[in-house]
């Protein structure tokens, strides 16, 4: 994966829509901080970023040719040989003397309409992953065309194959409907689907007019109502920094999306739909789901792509007017690929960057597949390793490594395994308490990843300096950074991860649960309704003492504070009951002993008088 770096001179709106669409296509976006010039470890910072980044997006607006900081960043680009594309941000500019060069690179004019530029943008980019054979490659440096447990991007569309059918069925979906549902298995390749196949046809106008359609990817997590609302936001061209929250009504936030979009078609895609089931609580995902019912049946230029896993497709039910619209006319589901597309998986993106293979390699890894699984994230996973073992003088994927890996369906465990014994008993015990706190279970036994934040000790911190273990991927375009597992597949095919997730299964179980109820609770806006209490609080204190640096306890702690605080009020007016019964007992006393004394008074009159 490639890095960009975005120059520019102030957070707009449009800079953050500009790295957020990059991302989403599959760049690590760094954005320059405008303020560096006056700040030593900032424009530290940015200069490393800079460094590192493969591609320097200039942003370019008429104050920004005139801020001293901004050339200063260019001007490095071009020294340390950076590939430097212009965006052009305002219809006129006077380019100074000093960077008459400039004129000489790419330019995107965004200044008239955003869709068209950002897809002239990312198609340049792609040209330069293409791969293609060369006369005398420098084999060592050539990019391995297999993406490993990662979902395919747009930036990984070059070398995506094996689903043309799937591809053609799904713009035909679009063009005559504007819901398209993709349902599948866990690793049938879903999301690289839309990524490489859909959106890339998208963005090229294979559909007409789609060339210039706004294109929004939310990706839902414990806050699928923000992850969508950020996807609007991103839809103005005006300044938000007023804007601190969604509207509350699915109404209210569909009138403002038609209003942001001013008659332009909007293509939302939702990946993975049922993130809103397994990570949400059940209040936002009533209000994501009550938006989603809004989208697709009263805004007439809105298209929407939602991406399944069939494990969770009973849950949609729950929602009939959404559920509706998973009906075959609107559906594709997505079955393992055969023999055949799993040759052309194998060999096409081989043939792209001249990679030879051994004889019969196909052959067993075609073989492999379908008899001892269907997982195609397991397959690249393979791939991407043989990639790194071969011999970059012969060049070639060799059976022996294959053998070395003990097969396809082994490689996952294989090279866990050889990680995993590195480590001393300390960090496999930190290693294994962090897996699991990244894991999150749900529709009973089944487990799924957890983005969570990075507050790992030393075992992590070694196996993301080796990112070419591919096992877990870190999320630099979040502050601070996620961590979460590349894929479902690795719990599946580790043997010792997944013995850890069985022998945990009740505790982890629960733990997403609190999971969810933690999130219902920030949802609405920590309303102590929401916070557990009796015996259900009990059982979480008592969770909470074996997990004492897990992210619930916020929520736990203030249950306990606001079960305290009721206990308090509560024995307080027991107290002030008790008070006021013993003040009610005083005062009837007392009326009593008044009523003896005064019929006494008067009995002792009567006996005068007689």
């Amino acid at each position: 994966m490639s890095t960009a770096f975005i120059v520019h001179t102030d957070d707009t709106p449009f800079v953050m829509r500009l790295a957020l669409n990059l991302g989403d296509a599959g760049l690590i976006t760094r954005i320059s901080e405008p303020q560096a010039k006056t700040q030593h470890i900032l424009q530290a910072d940015a200069f490393n970023a800079l460094k590192q980044s493969r591609f320097v997006i200039v942003c370019l607006t008429q104050a920004g040719l005139q801020n001293d900081w901004v050339v200063r960043q260019i001007n490095t680009a071009r020294e340390q040989s950076k590939v430097i594309l212009r965006v052009q941000v305002e219809p006129v500019l006077t380019i100074p003397d000093t960077l008459a060069w400039i004129n000489d690179t790419p330019n995107f004019d965004f200044s008239v309409a955003y869709e068209p530029a950002f897809n002239a943008l990312l198609t340049k980019i792609i040209d330069y992953r293409t791969y293609r054979n060369f006369d005398n490659p420098v084999w060592d440096t050539v990019q391995n065309p297999y993406v490993g447990l990662e979902a395919f991007k747009h930036w990984d569309s070059p070398v995506f194959v094996g689903r043309d059918d799937e591809v053609r069925q799904a713009l035909q979906i679009l063009r005559d409907r504007d819901f398209l549902a993709i349902v599948g298995a866990s690793g049938t390749g879903k999301t690289s689907l839309v990524n490489a196949g859909i959106l890339p046809q998208i963005r090229i106008g294979a559909i007409d007019g789609a060339d210039e359609w706004a294109l929004s990817v939310v990706r839902p997590n414990t806050r699928p109502m923000l992850a969508l609302w950020d996807s609007v936001l991103a839809l103005h061209d005006e300044e938000t920094d007023t804007i601190t929250s969604y509207p509350q009504s699915a109404l209210e936030i569909l009138e403002t999306t038609q209003a942001w979009l001013n008659g332009r078609q909007w293509l939302l895609v939702i990946d993975p739909l049922e993130h809103v089931f397994s990570h949400a609580g059940e209040t936002e995902r009533d209000q994501f789901f009550d938006v989603l019912r809004l989208l697709a049946t009263m805004s007439a230029n809105t298209k929407i792509i939602t991406v399944l896993r069939s494990e969770f497709f009973s849950n949609i039910k729950e929602y009939p007017d959404v559920a509706k619209h998973f009906v075959d006319e609107q559906m594709l589901t997505l079955n393992p690929i055969d023999k055949e597309d799993i040759a052309d998986e194998i060999r096409i993106p081989a043939q792209k960057v001249g990679v030879r293979l051994d004889t019969n390699i196909i052959a067993h890894l075609a073989d492999d597949y379908g008899h001892h699984y269907e997982d195609l994230a397991a397959l690249q996973y393979t791939l991407y390793q043989l990639f790194l073992r071969r011999d970059v003088q012969d060049n070639r994927l060799q059976l022996s490594d294959l053998n070395d890996m003990k097969g396809t369906q082994a490689s996952i465990d294989t090279i866990a395994e050889a990680y995993f014994s590195e480590l001393d008993e300390k960090q496999q015990r930190e290693l294994k308490q962090y897996l699991l706190s990244l894991t999150n279970i749900t529709q009973g036994a089944m487990a799924s990843y957890q983005r969570t934040l990075p507050d790992a000790g030393e075992a992590i911190s070694r196996l993301l300096s080796h990112p070419d273990y591919g096992l877990l991927t870190e999320l630099p375009s979040t502050q601070p950074p996620l961590l979460r597992l590349t894929h479902p597949s690795l719990i599946t095919y580790w043997m010792r991860f997944s013995g850890w997730v069985q022998d945990n299964l009740d505790d982890l179980t629960y733990r997403s649960t609190l999971r969810r109820e933690q999130q219902d609770w920030y949802a609405n806006n920590t309303d102590p309704a929401y916070l557990l209490h009796g015996s259900s609080l009990n059982r979480a204190e008592a969770w909470l003492n074996d997990h004492p640096d897990s992210s619930l306890a916020p929520f736990i702690n203030a249950s306990r504070r606001e079960q305290d605080d009721r206990d308090a009020t509560k024995q307080q007016t027991r107290r002030q009951l008790r008070w006021m019964a013993t003040l009610r007992r005083a005062v009837i006393l007392v009326f009593l002993m008044l009523m003896l004394l005064a019929l006494a008074g008067m009995v002792l009159m009567l006996l005068r008088r007689v």
